[in-house]
């Protein structure tokens, strides 16, 4: 049961969200060390963390989530003989014959264990127990009160990782719960998700997402037979966010919608965890309210500090003390947006919304704006801001000054106001334009450009790429183009590729010393934007590399533009315009499956199916395969006239299969007159996952301007009536 709550955990975060952090981040991995008990001198086999991930974000306690297991699980160590349960370094220390007499009577009389796991491992005691076992051995040892607080605050989130503890002595399995028996929730959970942004942190969206969820469960209609087991799965993910008032909500209709008592045991085993937690945090909320009091605690620290007591107090059902931590964070002389936000979710979960002071979270806004835009001068801290401002919404005090710096003197502020310029408007776009064709600040402004994509005039970047030397510049360019897209984009791309990829060419450059990054890059990427040219053309292209390409050993560069030369065949014939390959499978969304459509194909096979291609469909016009590609991969794409189409492509756009997404994004941007992140939906080979965000934006797009929503016949898009 557990594996499917992680499974079940998983599928919702993989499909939903981007990584919190902008580091790579690397799955929780242990090993297993022998370990000498400093107390008892017994020796076990303990699990050492060897590395972890923020991937799943943070709950709105400050509990980190990783993807993968739990570090909690590893990072207190228990011996099995005696029970002293510490920190990895701690069984490191010598103690003396006092102290180990001390620690032995105190821990014979004051601890008892129920072991559970097999003797002689760390995990023969319960990890939540090591945490409680070794609070109160720093309680005895007069450890500081943070300290404390923190092991304490570890037993409970330990609690929530684990999601149900089983005080069942018997071994039969658990009931269990799948996508195939709640298939109505699972595509509701999917639905609500297309309303919420994607944010940093993975977790808070998760919360949205339910609490969307349970609020219109009674008008959902879920079916008689899916009831028992929907309930239970909403339980235990409101349960792995800690939120337990709402996992207790769904337990009771899961227990009232069962008939057979199949589901008491789960039931119990979700309770039990959660009293469990509960006791824990009610512990921690004791000590670190006492550490809270130092005086030499560190202004950071102690606002992490009383954000996780509100937050701990409103779970436990202390509200009044949750009401009084939260004002305390307001006393501080600045607050993140982050802890203001949980602020704010956590005035209103307990019904007390008109109490969060607005008008302090309106100065920390305005003070975190001000303070972004003077760090922009700053040579070291400058660029670290540059993505907070980027997404800055109050536009009217950013904008005006980022122009200032940009027409200052100060070439590093002025670099960095171009990486804040996210704003569509004319203005914007001209002075980018401008510092381009001066050839100022070029890379940054190429970056930045992508995202506006269609709304960019092709003309200067058809000019500048036609001239451009193979380089990072030029594959920058190459990128733009492709976000641009058209007819302009689309021949300068065949052009430049056409005179590049000449036999002579060819042979020359499949030669490229493997120092040249630069230049392997620009070759690599100029195959790839092939695939999104709408021209046969470029198969005459790919076939002219595969026939003159030199490959002289396995590991040179012209077999990896064979490779990449094959693999572009297979996008454009079976997978771009033809649709040949369409894999039978359920509809709904597929993020965590593996795109057969990417595989990296040899040029023998890549040639074959050229053959095959050509003799199904070379009488067929491109509109006729792109529809037949469709309705093959079971979507009914209505008239365009039909508002009906524009769900229709926006659920495309979360299919496994690139040509779906493609298409699905080029009509949507077609028919709506806007383009979000297109240097995404027109990438060859961009995962599933990236269109997340592109998913939200149309849907956000198609609600706001539904009801004013007519077609123009003669432009060939929608237009809001309002709006005219």
């Amino acid at each position: 049961m557990k594996t499917f709550v992680k499974q079940t955990i998983l599928f919702l975060i993989s499909a939903l969200f981007i990584t919190w952090a902008v580091i790579p981040c690397h799955a929780t991995s242990s090993r297993s060390v022998e370990v000498k008990c400093p107390v008892c001198a017994n020796q076990f086999s303990a699990s050492k963390l060897m590395s972890t991930n923020n991937f799943g974000g943070y709950d709105s306690d400050l509990c980190q989530n990783a993807r993968g297991s739990s570090p909690l699980m590893s990072m207190i160590w228990g011996c099995p003989a005696c029970n002293f349960c510490g920190y990895s370094d701690e069984f490191e220390e010598k103690l003396s014959e006092a102290r180990k007499n001390e620690l032995k009577s105190w821990l014979a009389k004051d601890i008892k264990v129920e072991k559970k796991g097999i003797e002689n491992r760390y995990d023969a005691i319960p990890a939540q127990t090591r945490y409680e076992v070794a609070a109160r051995l720093a309680e005895m040892s007069k450890k500081s009160a943070l300290e404390i607080g923190r092991l304490w605050l570890n037993a409970a989130w330990t609690c929530r990782h684990l999601g149900l503890i089983d005080t069942a002595s018997e071994a039969t399995p658990l009931s269990e719960v799948s996508p195939e028996n709640c298939k109505t929730i699972f595509q509701i959970l999917e639905d609500n998700s297309r309303k919420i942004r994607p944010s940093d942190n993975r977790a808070g969206d998760m919360v949205k997402i339910l609490a969307a969820t349970a609020a219109r469960i009674d008008e959902l209609q879920i079916p008689e037979a899916e009831k028992v087991a929907t309930c239970l799965m909403i339980a235990k993910l409101f349960r792995s966010t800690g939120e337990n008032q709402q996992a207790e909500n769904f337990i009771v209709r899961a227990l009232a919608a069962d008939k057979s008592g199949q589901v008491s045991r789960e039931a119990e085993a979700i309770r039990f965890s959660m009293k469990e937690e509960a006791r824990f945090q009610a512990k921690a909320a004791e000590w670190l309210e006492k550490a809270l009091s130092q005086p030499d605690l560190p202004e950071q620290e102690k606002i992490q500090l009383t954000l996780t007591l509100a937050e701990t107090c409103r779970r436990i059902g202390s509200n009044d003390r949750a009401e009084k931590f939260f004002l305390q964070l307001f006393e501080s002389t600045k607050l993140p947006e982050f802890f203001v936000e949980i602020a704010r979710n956590g005035f209103a979960a307990m019904g007390r919304a008109q109490v969060f002071p607005e008008e302090k979270a309106k100065i920390f806004a305005a003070q975190r704006v001000l303070e972004a835009l003077a760090l922009l001068k700053d040579p070291n801290e400058g660029r670290y801001v540059t993505g907070f401002l980027r997404e800055c919404a109050d536009r009217a005090t950013v904008f005006p000054e980022l122009v200032k710096l940009i027409e200052g003197s100060d070439e590093t502020a002025a670099e960095n106001a171009v990486r804040c310029m996210s704003d569509t408007s004319p203005e914007s776009l001209k002075i980018q334009l401008e510092l381009f064709e001066k050839g100022r600040f070029v890379d940054t402004v190429l970056e930045n450009l992508r995202e506006f994509g269609s709304q960019l005039p092709a003309a200067p970047f058809v000019t500048a790429f036609s001239t451009a030397p193979a380089s990072e510049k030029a594959s920058k360019l190459l990128e733009l183009l492709v976000a641009v897209g058209g007819k302009a984009a689309t021949d300068a791309i065949l052009a430049r590729a056409e005179k590049e990829f000449s036999p002579d060419g060819i042979r020359a450059f499949s030669q490229i010393e493997s120092e040249d990054y630069d230049r392997k890059d620009f070759y690599r990427n100029l195959i790839n934007s092939l695939i999104t040219c709408d021209d046969l053309r470029v198969i005459e292209v790919l076939q002219r590399v595969i026939d003159n390409v030199h490959v002289d050993g396995i590991n040179s560069f012209g077999y990896s533009l064979l490779v990449e030369a094959g693999t572009a065949i297979e996008f454009v014939i079976n997978h771009y315009l033809g649709f040949s390959v369409v894999i039978t499978r359920d509809r709904g969304p597929q993020f965590e499956q593996p795109d057969d459509t990417l595989l990296e194909k040899p040029f023998a096979i890549a040639r074959n199916n050229l053959r095959e291609w050509l003799a199904a469909n070379g009488n067929k016009t491109r509109e006729q395969m792109v529809a037949e590609g469709f309705v093959a991969a079971g979507y009914n794409i209505t008239p365009a006239s039909d508002t009906a189409c524009l769900k229709e492509l926006i659920a495309g756009l979360s299919d496994r299969l690139y040509p779906i997404r493609y298409h699905s994004y080029n009509a949507l941007v077609r028919l709506t007159g806007v383009s979000y992140k297109p240097f995404i939906g027109r990438d060859p080979k961009a995962y599933p996952k990236d269109y997340r965000e592109i998913i939200w934006y149309y849907t956000d797009w198609l609600e706001k301007n539904l009801p004013n929503l007519t077609f123009n016949e003669d432009k060939g898009c929608f237009e809001n009536s309002e709006k005219k």
